[in-house]
């Protein structure tokens, strides 16, 4: 069923016309397209859903959560802290959002939602430049309801900015080689490569990856205004690039990884290093076929540890259909792409593969390649009957795939049960629980830090998210009403006590203007594992005199937390 093209190997190169639909195809245009809208909107659907869940925020979540919290925009263009790094458009853009609307789980994942539907929306017009008919439903399907793009458009971490950069520069670049001639699609592209690498660390990839790919028919056609453009989209790239690297990401890279943490968390996503590979042959290509048929590969689903086989051999099935047919500029760019990731990767500058969060950028290229794999599957039999049937069981399996994760975003949304917990004490204890007297945190908002900094990250988000206060600790003590009752809530992991000495110091400092009335505990759950839990201490304090106000707790300088 496949058809040898006449294409000549130079055209072939470059050719981004669409692929051939196959005699027979059990999809038409016009089903093909209701159908790809249709699996848009199904994808929309969920991953809005999903974000109006409001579920809680994961680890990872909770850390970039913290350093976007107590810093300025200044503050963010520094190294961050807790072992996170992230691009300073996404870190900027979501302080913006906070600052604006308020500090909740909206503003913190608004980014991310605007670039999973927006990179939806994208790749339906990419994948309907290059796929036709069965092709492009299969790969809207994919892309639309793959769970890891459908979870990252509800997180607070930059990969959904990955997957909408590399769509967005790949839909331009389709439309700068299928009009060559014109002054407007090239603009665009280096508009948009300005405009997508502070948000988005591997978009140099796809840059670089398409600047490759353009190489042969930039020389080819010898045109001088042809040349002048690709020559500018190039050195924007570069300046971009370059002043980023200068601003911030060497500082933060090098500040992420100075303890080797990173190195050791990703240690999967780097090749072997070249004494071992030297030593053991098999090493290399063993980490190289893992890497590829593990979580990178995750579309619709799949796993580490070879999980996403099936997928790795649709990608490469698609691979050798777009070539046979003379449709080679996907391929090639996809090849040009993944292979400057992977010299990063070599060079221990970014991870590779190991993970599917940090490949996000792959998306569009995967599943565009497995559009074209499952559409030469069904195209194989010789009988028409089973071609249709085919294509029905196809749209039947994803119809039900969305189905399945829109009933996961209201059973279990979240990662870990003791956040979902951790979650719901939080917005009863800092809303309702402390019978109308102001509450203030002793790392926060009185300058005593009584437990590690980095292991309050739960208790500190949770604290900002549901607290609706004043967000300055001189704001939040100047804000008491003289004469009133305060409660003090302090936070430990069970089994570790707080420290002794800054605690019955501050007492003291207290003991001047209050007496202590109250102290109660409360228990939460920080880990799914039994006896893994946290302490809420909480001191109700009253005024010994109705007007007096503890100048003492009003004078101690804000923590500096980070």
């Amino acid at each position: 069923m496949i058809a040898t093209s006449s294409t000549t190997v130079a055209e072939a190169v470059t050719s981004v016309a669409p692929l051939p639909a196959y005699d027979g195809d059990p999809l038409d245009d016009r089903a093909a397209t209701i159908w790809s809208w249709r699996f848009v909107w199904l994808g929309l659907a969920v991953r809005v859903l999903r974000y109006l869940t409001v579920f809680p925020l994961w680890q990872d979540e909770q850390l970039v959560a913290l350093n976007i919290s107590f810093r300025d925009y200044a503050g963010l263009l520094k190294p961050l802290d807790l072992h996170q790094v992230a691009p300073l458009g996404f870190l900027l853009g979501t302080k913006w959002l906070t600052q604006t609307f308020g500090f909740n789980e909206y503003t913190l994942r608004g980014l991310a939602l605007v670039c999973g539907c927006g990179g939806l929306l994208l790749f339906r017009s990419l994948a309907a430049q290059l796929l036709r008919r069965t092709a492009l439903v299969s790969a809207v399907a994919v892309f639309a309801l793959a769970y890891f793009p459908i979870r990252h458009s509800a997180e607070v971490k930059p990969y959904a900015c990955d997957l909408f950069c590399a769509v967005l520069l790949l839909r331009l670049a389709v439309w700068w080689r299928q009009n060559p001639t014109k002054l407007a699609p090239p603009l665009a592209l280096i508009a948009a490569t300005i405009a997508t690498l502070p948000f988005s660390f591997p978009a140099i990839f796809v840059v670089g990856g398409i600047s490759i790919a353009m190489l042969p028919s930039v020389l080819r056609r010898r045109e001088a205004r042809y040349f002048a453009t690709y020559v500018v989209f190039n050195l924007a790239a570069l300046a971009v690039f370059g002043g980023l690297l200068r601003l911030a990401v060497n500082e933060h890279f090098e500040a992420a990884t100075t303890d080797d943490f990173m190195y050791s968390y990703w240690d999967g996503s780097f090749p072997p290093p070249l004494a071992q590979s030297l030593k053991e042959l098999w090493a290399w290509p063993w980490w190289f076929i893992n890497v590829h048929a593990g979580e990178g590969m995750a579309y619709p689903i799949g796993s580490k540890k070879f999980g996403s086989v099936v997928s790795t051999i649709l990608a490469l099935v698609g691979v050798f259909v777009m070539l046979r047919r003379g449709r080679t500029w996907l391929s090639t760019v996809t090849a040009t792409t993944l292979g400057l990731g992977l010299i990063a990767a070599a060079l221990g500058r970014y991870p590779y593969g190991h993970g599917e969060r940090l490949q996000q950028y792959w998306a569009p290229f995967i599943c565009c390649l497995m559009g074209a794999g499952i559409a030469a599957g069904i195209a194989c039999s010789p009988l028409a009957i089973v071609r249709r049937r085919g294509a029905t069981a196809m749209i039947a399996i994803f119809i039900l795939l969305g189905l399945v994760w829109g009933a996961e975003t209201q059973l279990r949304p979240y990662k870990h049960r003791y956040d979902r917990e951790h979650q719901g004490f939080s917005r009863w204890f800092w809303r309702l629980g402390s019978n109308g007297a102001p509450q203030l945190c002793l790392t926060g908002d009185f300058g005593r830090p009584l437990f590690q900094i980095d292991r309050q990250k739960s208790y500190l988000v949770y604290r900002d998210l549901s607290r609706r206060v004043p967000t300055t600790q001189r704001e939040r003590l100047a804000a008491v009403p003289s004469g009133v009752p305060i409660e003090a809530i302090a936070f430990t992991l069970e089994g570790e006590p707080l420290h002794s000495a800054p605690l019955n110091g501050w007492k003291a400092a207290m003991e001047k203007e209050y007496r202590l009335v109250d102290e109660r505990q409360y228990t939460v759950m920080i880990d799914d594992k039994p006896g893994k839990r946290a302490i809420y201490h909480v001191w109700r304090w009253e005024p010994l005199s109705p007007q007096s106000r503890p100048e003492s707790a009003a004078s101690f300088e804000p923590y500096p937390i980070y």
